[in-house]
């Protein structure tokens, strides 16, 4: 993704971090999603 190489450990300790940021922030959109999910077809099922 990026072309130029990074020379200092402060970018490359932020990009580090930022993916592992955006990476939490994905598991955490997937686990809401599935407890939504979950809630939404414990409500059909009682129906």
């Amino acid at each position: 993704m990026y072309l130029r190489p990074r020379d200092s450990a402060d970018e490359r300790m932020l990009l580090a971090l930022d993916s592992a940021l955006s990476n939490f922030s994905l598991a955490a959109l997937f686990v809401s999603f599935t407890i939504l999910d979950t809630a939404v077809l414990a409500l059909a099922s009682r129906c």
